[in-house]
């Protein structure tokens, strides 16, 4: 079977793990002996590439038509661009930033359906796409996002990931990259851009290639998301706290007094270590200016944090409640100590953590656990 791809590259960002990444798909020939496309995708962070992936498409889904594939992708056979995604998304699900195994990965009409929910209702999609939203915009606030960028980072499908955006705009939170109100010279000046090129790569779902946040966009859509889950119990709340909001930042859990824990271990060594290694504000409780109850806005920082990082060397109670919480709210937490793991917290003690001897010991096994695997 010959099959002419009508595009052959895709650029997108894939969103996870509170971070965005590039990935590139790219379709580099043909393997006859198994009748199938062959891609390669490759995945970076900034200038560094992190991992490189094979992925091969079965001809048999080319050939399927609308009986039944209508659910996963627009209703005619599967094209360039189509593939492209599918090539990314199986990449992305299957063999993973974190997994080694260099195999490629075989799609076929077989294994396909593995790549799609189905049964997820509005509510649940609202809940995932929005905060990824969320996330795309904290790292990547001059850029736009693509139904293509979500379509890789979810495994859901695009007449679901339309119909969310579609209700995005509505609330007034997110806006097209094209308008008619562009004059030519601002139109223009969008292509050139680097963003526009990217855009330039791919469908323009609807007519609409990609999607900004409105002007007031990210406070609607991080009020949005309070309000889609419970965020308050009996004793603590989710407060404001404006040197904070729509930003990303690390939560730092540990004492702040010199007499219970040397300070420096903070100042110079985990604070400078986060913000090199995830590009982000890296803050403590007692950093926070704004006036308020002490553990509610603990407890919102917990909970608005992209990351949460706990020192727990002198075991201290404090800490170990605020990391219960942290888990509690599915957080990615990074727990480091001094000694082997804490006999006194059955709950955690066998949670991985960094043991390190001294700060420069730290800022090496912090640095490394920071970094995407590969």
């Amino acid at each position: 079977m010959g099959l002419k791809l009508t595009n052959d590259f895709i650029s997108l960002f894939l969103i996870e793990d509170s971070k965005v990444y590039s990935m590139g798909v790219q379709h580099v020939g043909r393997e006859a002996y198994q009748d199938a496309e062959k891609f390669s995708v490759e995945v970076s962070d900034g200038p560094s590439s992190l991992c490189s992936k094979i992925v091969l498409i079965s001809s048999d889904v080319y050939l399927e038509k609308l009986n039944g594939f209508n659910k996963r992708l627009p209703k005619r056979p599967l094209g360039g661009q189509e593939s492209l995604m599918i090539a990314g998304r199986a990449s992305y699900r299957f063999l993973g930033l974190n997994n080694t195994n260099n195999e490629p990965y075989f799609v076929s009409t077989y294994t396909i359906d593995s790549l799609f929910d189905f049964d997820s209702s509005n509510e649940e999609a609202d809940d995932k796409l929005q905060r990824l939203i969320l996330t795309f915009f904290k790292s990547r606030p001059n850029d736009a996002i693509t139904v293509e960028d979500l379509f890789i980072s979810t495994n859901y499908d695009t007449d679901t990931i339309l119909s969310r955006i579609a209700y995005l705009k509505k609330r007034g939170i997110l806006r097209p990259l094209f308008t008619e109100k562009l004059s030519s010279d601002e139109m223009e000046k969008i292509l050139e851009s680097e963003e526009g090129k990217r855009i330039g790569t791919l469908n323009e779902w609807g007519g609409e290639a990609g999607y900004l946040l409105t002007e007031d966009g990210f406070e609607k859509l991080e009020r949005l998301i309070l309000n889609t889950k419970p965020v308050e119990n009996r004793y603590f709340h989710v407060v404001k706290i404006p040197e904070l909001e729509g930003k990303k930042f690390a939560f730092v859990l540990m004492p702040f007094k010199e007499e219970d824990f040397p300070q420096a271990i903070y100042k110079e060594i985990i604070k400078t270590t986060v913000e090199k290694e995830r590009s982000c504000l890296c803050v403590r409780s007692d950093e926070i200016t704004e006036p308020g109850r002490l553990n509610n806005q603990i407890y919102t920082g917990i909970y608005n944090a992209d990351i949460v990082l706990a020192e727990m060397t002198n075991e201290n109670l404090n800490v170990a409640i605020e990391v219960g919480i942290a888990l509690t709210l599915n957080k990615p937490v990074y727990i480091f100590t001094q000694k082997d793991p804490p006999k006194l917290f059955f709950d955690i003690k066998d949670l991985r953590m960094i043991k390190y001897n001294d700060g420069e010991d730290l800022k090496v096994k912090l640095a490394s656990a920071l970094r995407p695997k590969i």
